[in-house]
């Protein structure tokens, strides 16, 4: 114990080239995880959004299997979901008049997204039709571009 305090006896704490030399290095690594998470959360933000599209579209199957009149009319928009209670909020877009529901003739019902309905932080999704049987593979890649999209895309079967 003696050698021990006749070693520190002689270190008087960090000099301030150390210190500095710390509190760099911590910076660097807050400065990394800062921009690592805020692609993590954008993604699920993304994500979230992808889900939305499918749910809808097993809303809108649901609603015409429950429903006599079915989605016999062309373009039902998304808010007669709401307003018939198929649908008990519709909290992830304010444009859910635009977004319109169609069912062809081999009974494939699909969803039009015009452009700048969805948005996931800074992203906003391209206009694009998509139709029951592509929602389980849509990916975020498909759904949002970055900036402002105005394409129109069909989704391969």
């Amino acid at each position: 114990m003696n050698k021990f305090k006749q070693v520190m006896k002689d270190e008087e704490g960090l000099t301030l080239v150390e210190l500095l030399a710390v509190v760099v290095i911590m910076a660097i690594i807050a400065g990394i995880a800062v921009v690592s998470i805020s692609r993590v959360i954008q993604r699920t933000r993304e994500d979230a959004q992808v889900s939305n599209v499918q749910q809808m579209l097993a809303s809108a199957n649901l609603y015409d299997i429950d429903t006599t009149e079915g989605l016999n009319v062309e373009d039902t928009p998304l808010s007669k979901f709401e307003e018939e209670g198929s649908i008990k909020a519709i909290t992830f877009t304010d444009k859910k008049a635009e977004i319109k529901f169609n069912k062809d003739e081999r009974d494939i019902i699909s969803v039009s997204l015009p452009a700048e309905v969805l948005q996931a932080g800074k992203k906003k999704n391209i206009e694009q039709t998509i139709t029951e049987n592509q929602a389980g593979g849509l990916t975020r890649g498909q759904l949002f571009k970055d900036g402002v999209g105005s394409e129109t895309t069909e989704l391969s079967n």
